[in-house]
């Protein structure tokens, strides 16, 4: 039987009481009662399709109480969702013990938190109120100060994020702070000296600084910035000569630029290369973009680089260009499954590249690919995603499994996100919807494992975090 539980006011509580006392039948040593909320508004984001139960409906099968105090296999107290009070026995908790406490629905963990080394004095009574959790989907993060569609956010260490540009309209830059209290935001102490949208960031984290180009309004894709992140200073920088449209990639203390046009709209070949600390421009002569190439994805994994798909004059391509970074040399061409453009490129831990979803002469794509530059080698999975997607992010959680968010145009775009295994090739939709639809979004992965969401729905400044499934 599946017991109803509905939040009041954007809140549910359940009282648990846990009766402990000393081992081998000694005096109580105090009592414990535990007050269990749950997120605001959280029956509107559980897709209850998605789980083992009753379409229509969002409920909690059983509250779930794990007191852990060191044992190989800890106990826990299942009650229905709709207990007021539940009793777990006998336990001495005077050393401290974790407390986790679950919501449950078809047998999934959908909320949970972890109270860490909870203790009662003797003859005492202790009240605690616990906040779950959403597992296994997301919650809010706060807000940024202004809106960002097609934005870019950057990783600069200890769980801050660097995000800049984007089409809604600010040169201004913001410090995400990720903590175990949440995120907080600040302002940079400096701000890009153009608007730019779909800009290309680069991070050196030997010098500390970001690298920004394309994005720019009118002629200025030529211009390129340099963000100083200890310092907070940015500072613009030209290149010798005229190039937009091109393509850039980092590896080691280089900069390259690959294809792109001249100021007389001619197709460059050469590629140049911009040394990060002299900031002095080169030619790397023998890795080209041969074919004149629109909306050009470039990765570099390892020593080597791919560019992937497009479009070459109307017609969407499938070639991959490789290249070798350290002999800077062409390595030849490799295919994508079918000509595509607008797909997530998403390096992996094992130096492999992932590609999903897309745009291609059918329509958006539910497609997976996994590429292997050191042998030049790919594999294809085709319509293994439960949503065709463009615009949305792929992100390699610690497991190696691969969170895909959002995505889609106009009313197209998506609240839904799913997890893709690179082992067993499969996808599962994740449960949880995100808050809003986001499209032109990013997602950052963090030290312990959550993903922060940041951006892609016009008009909204909220952040979410995903928080990884309980085990």
């Amino acid at each position: 039987m599946k017991i109803f539980l509905r939040p009041l006011l954007g809140f549910a509580a359940a009282a648990i009481l846990i009766a402990a006392s000393g081992c081998g039948g000694e005096d109580p040593t105090g009592k414990l009662s535990l007050h269990v909320r749950f997120p605001q508004n959280w029956e509107n984001l559980l897709n209850i399709s998605m789980l083992d139960a009753s379409a229509g409906t969002a409920y909690i099968d059983t509250i779930r109480a794990i007191v852990d105090c060191g044992e190989a296999s800890p106990p826990f107290w299942d009650s229905p969702g709709s207990d007021s009070s539940l009793s777990l026995g006998t336990l001495d908790l005077k050393g401290g013990c974790d407390l986790t406490v679950q919501a449950i629905t078809g047998g999934v963990v959908i909320m949970e938190k972890t109270q860490q080394a909870v203790s009662i004095p003797a003859g005492a009574t202790s009240s605690h109120d616990v906040q779950l959790s959403i597992s296994g989907g997301f919650d809010y993060a706060g807000s940024l100060t202004w809106p960002r569609m097609y934005h870019s956010a950057v990783a600069i260490g200890n769980d801050e994020v660097l995000v800049l540009g984007g089409s809604l309209g600010t040169k201004s830059i913001e410090r995400v702070i990720y903590s175990n209290q949440g995120t907080t935001t600040a302002a940079f102490g400096c701000s890009l000296n153009d608007y730019r949208t779909r800009q290309k960031a680069l991070y050196d984290p030997i010098s500390g600084r970001v690298f920004v180009f394309l994005g720019g309004t009118g002629t200025l894709d030529n211009e390129y910035e340099a963000i100083d992140v200890a310092n907070e200073q940015c500072a613009p920088h030209f290149l010798y000569n005229t190039r937009t449209e091109f393509f850039p990639a980092i590896y080691g203390q280089q900069i390259y630029l690959l294809g792109g046009y001249d100021e007389n709209s001619n197709w460059i070949i050469n590629t140049t290369k911009i040394d990060i600390n002299l900031l002095s421009e080169g030619i790397a002569p023998d890795m080209g973009i041969m074919n004149e190439k629109k909306d050009v994805q470039c990765s570099a994994s390892v020593d080597n680089l791919a560019c992937l798909g497009g479009m070459i004059a109307i017609n969407y391509t499938d070639e991959v260009e490789t290249f070798d970074l350290q002999l800077e040399v062409d390595k030849g061409l490799i295919n994508l499954s079918q000509p595509k453009k607008d797909f997530s490129v998403t390096k992996l831990s094992d130096g492999r590249i992932f590609i999903a979803g897309g745009i291609g002469n059918s329509g958006k794509l539910q497609d997976v690919e996994i590429f292997d530059l050191s042998k030049n080698i790919s594999n294809s999975f085709l319509g293994v995603l439960k949503k065709p997607r463009i615009f949305h992010t792929a992100t390699e959680l610690l497991d190696g499994k691969i969170l895909i968010t959002g995505g889609g145009v106009t009313v197209d775009i998506a609240r839904s996100a799913e997890i893709f295994d690179p082992v067993t090739h499969t996808s599962r939709e994740v449960p949880w919807m995100m808050r809003i639809p986001r499209s032109g979004h990013t997602a950052t992965l963090l030290s312990d494992g959550r993903v922060l969401i940041i951006g892609g729905n016009p008009g909204d400044t909220s952040m979410e975090i995903f928080n990884p499934s309980a085990p």
